[in-house]
């Protein structure tokens, strides 16, 4: 080849080679109207009466011509009348390498950083570098040189909400990379403890377990979202008084079945939809007479946040239900994530 590089199945570099010669379209088309013109005429629903037939190209789909390619049998193909081309053929190539994939763990220590670039009105630009995937992603697209990069977690937190405790798993797909000597066997280790070291210098984000992994393995992220479970600690208010016995009430009633209407903060992007939700565990500990400290172990997708003040009587029973208190005298202050149950990265790499 020109390059002087041998084809092989096991590269992860791909060269592709479009050609383009229109000179022979309309002879082509004509053709094969021609001989499979039964097959051409399907196009997903019958037209009405009078209704004008529709114009050639639109039927002529690559697929549409695959299937009738394969039924070209010599007798056919015979009647094909070859013409000499009058102009060269125009050709053009790309270059691209496989996906690579970096995994690992996250905290957020910020209550004003989003998870993904967020703008606080509808119509404005997110202001760039403000997010949890900008800050992870910006270091690794510079290191390995890459085009660009996609950020996939297992679930998300709010804004106002910190990830604590081992973090949440995380995956960065980059796409295109121009640099990647330094994940051979030799150096990987040493790479990815650097860029983790030089990620970890940000004061409201902090990383742990970075390695490589394969794109299958980051599927498992999206997984059977609902089976997992996640720890939470909230600090929350009362408007009454709070005493020993709804504490205790709080300890009685789990595990506990819930049922929340899509919740008002998402309605104008999620459908409305009541979905039952588990509350796996649940303690408290007074704090002073109106606060108190919630522990909570919940199925997936739970809105804690809403759990709590009972989001207008969408969420039943809420934490107001099991205390025993009015609706509306109950409010979150304070939300953190302490675990997310999920074996990320797979054991069987090494993480550094």
């Amino acid at each position: 080849m020109a390059i002087g590089l041998r084809p092989t199945l096991n590269s992860d570099f791909t060269i592709t080679i479009n050609f383009n010669k229109n000179e022979f379209m309309q002879k082509d088309m004509d053709f094969l109207l021609c001989h499979f013109g039964q097959e051409f005429s399907t196009v997903g629903k019958k037209r009405k009466f009078n209704e004008p037939d529709l114009d050639t190209a639109v039927l002529y789909t690559k697929i549409k011509v695959d299937q009738i390619s394969s039924k070209l049998n010599s007798k056919i193909a015979r009647e094909y009348q070859m013409s000499s081309p009058t102009s060269k053929c125009e050709f053009s190539f790309s270059f691209e390498r496989d996906l690579v994939c970096i995994g690992g763990r996250y905290c957020k220590f910020s209550r004003s950083l989003p998870q993904s670039p967020w703008a606080t009105e509808i119509g404005e630009v997110p202001e760039p570098g403000k997010s949890v995937s900008e800050k992870i992603c910006k270091v690794l697209e510079e290191y390995f040189k890459a085009d660009s990069s996609r950020f996939t977690t297992s679930g998300r937190e709010d804004i106002d909400v910190r990830m604590l405790g081992t973090g949440r798993p995380f995956a960065v797909q980059l796409l295109n990379c121009r640099r990647l000597k330094p994940l051979s066997s030799l150096s990987q280790v040493k790479t990815l403890f650097d860029l983790q070291k030089k990620i970890n210098e940000d004061i409201d984000i902090q990383i742990r377990d970075l390695c490589r992994v394969t794109s299958k393995e980051a599927q498992i992220l999206n997984v059977g979202q609902e089976e997992k479970k996640k720890v939470y600690s909230a600090v929350c208010y009362t408007q009454v008084p709070i005493t020993e016995e709804m504490i205790k009430h709080l300890k009685e009633k789990y595990p506990l079945e819930i049922v929340q209407k899509t919740v008002v903060r998402v309605l104008k992007r999620r459908p409305l939809l009541d979905r039952n939700r588990t509350i796996y565990f649940m303690s408290a500990m007074k704090l002073d007479e109106f606060h108190f400290l919630l522990k909570l172990e919940t199925q997936a997708g739970t809105y804690v946040k809403e759990f709590v003040t009972g989001d207008f009587g969408r969420t039943r029973p809420s934490l107001a239900d099991l205390m025993e208190i009015e609706l509306g005298k109950v409010d979150i202050l304070q939300l953190d994530v302490e675990h997310v149950d999920l074996d990320w990265p797979p054991k069987s790499i090494h993480a550094v």
